[in-house]
């Protein structure tokens, strides 16, 4: 009988402990330019994992807060994770509002597509929403809180600014991805970024509401791109 108790105590141990650690399977990173190009590689996303904590306190309280280890293990089939500790060089970088914050992130474009905000521990698994669109589940971006801090959407859906974790713009148009910088002008109203590999100036005016402008490298005539959405 002592055995059988002794037994249990064990085994109830073991399974207390199953996720102090992280599982074989899920894959931790500290360099965003790693855990991307990791992501790449395996076709798989970013899970990105932000707070003022050092970084074995945050994987500790992402993988408690998955009481079902059939769930955690779905989201690791999925994503690398990143963490983004107070240590880390671009945490300081990143407005966080609230600690921890998650974004996931999609590798192909490194574009933020959905966020949870808010502890850790308040159990991620229940925001059923946010997991299934980690897990491939849903497609709608209306997950993500406070879209406009990443992203600019035209009538035309095809086509839309947005902007990596980084802190880079890019512009998504005719299926491609290209690379902006700021530009300085005299518009002070609008943001002025000059796509990279081509002479285009595109102005999005900083209350984000209204029309894109685009005009040519050197020609002041502006025409028109694209409504907000």
């Amino acid at each position: 009988m002592r055995f059988i108790i002794a037994f249990l105590m064990i085994l109830n141990q073991g399974f207390s402990n199953l996720f102090s650690l992280p599982p074989e399977d899920i894959i931790f990173e500290s360099s965003y330019e790693v855990a991307i190009k990791k992501a790449q590689k395996l076709n798989k996303n970013v899970l990105i994992l932000v707070g003022r904590d050092i970084k074995e306190n945050l994987i500790k309280d992402f993988l408690n807060s998955f009481t079902n280890g059939e769930i955690i293990h779905k989201v690791s089939r999925k994503s690398v994770f990143l963490v983004i500790d107070k240590d880390n060089e671009i945490f300081n970088k990143i407005n966080l509002q609230k600690s921890p914050t998650i974004f996931f992130v999609d590798s192909k474009n490194e574009q933020i597509k959905a966020a949870y905000v808010g502890a850790v521990l308040s159990s991620v698994q229940f925001d059923k929403d946010f997991l299934n669109y980690v897990m491939g589940a849903i497609k709608s971006t209306s997950v993500l809180k406070k879209q406009k801090d990443y992203e600019i959407n035209t009538a035309d859906e095809r086509t839309f600014f947005y902007k990596t974790l980084k802190g880079d713009w890019r512009l998504k148009f005719n299926g491609k991805d290209r690379k902006l910088v700021l530009f300085d002008t005299d518009l002070k109203e609008f943001l002025v970024f000059k796509d990279i590999n081509e002479n285009k100036l595109y102005a999005i005016p900083k209350s984000r509401i209204g029309n894109i402008y685009f005009s040519l490298l050197g020609n002041e005539e502006w025409k028109l791109f694209g409504k907000i959405k």
